[in-house]
């Protein structure tokens, strides 16, 4: 996990990036992290711990990396995508609604559904 907070630190303090690149920065980190959901906690983490905080518009490019990351991640791990989901729910408000926007929905929306029916497991997957 030390490369990945490396990663995270490198980029939010790179302040050349265009707000699209830093969103894939974003989406990348977590994308490629070992474990999905913990490098999402550790950017909510280090976003908070911030002074100066980041600009609303950085904060609507977490949230842009952060809802890429949970689209792409809801075709593999959908599980993985509603706990990422959860995490922004406690971040601030720019960046819930630019995850909204480019996650399709809510994250609140995303973090409350059941993913038991996509969990593996052995038995009936289906929903009757």
């Amino acid at each position: 996990m030390a490369d990945v907070a490396d990663d995270i630190d490198a980029v939010l303090a790179d302040t050349t990036m265009t707000d699209e690149e830093f969103a894939e920065a974003v989406a990348a980190i977590v994308l490629g992290a070992e474990d999905p959901v913990a490098a999402a906690q550790l950017i909510a983490d280090k976003i908070a711990a911030l002074s100066p905080p980041l600009s609303d518009a950085r904060l609507a490019a977490v949230g842009n990396g952060l809802g890429a990351a949970v689209a792409a991640l809801n075709e593999t791990n959908p599980t993985a995508a509603s706990q990422i989901a959860a995490i922004v729910t406690t971040m601030p408000e720019a960046v819930e609604l630019a995850f909204a926007e480019t996650a399709g929905m809510t994250a609140s929306v995303i973090a409350a559904r059941d993913n038991s029916l996509f969990e593996e497991s052995t038995g009936d997957k289906s929903a009757n």
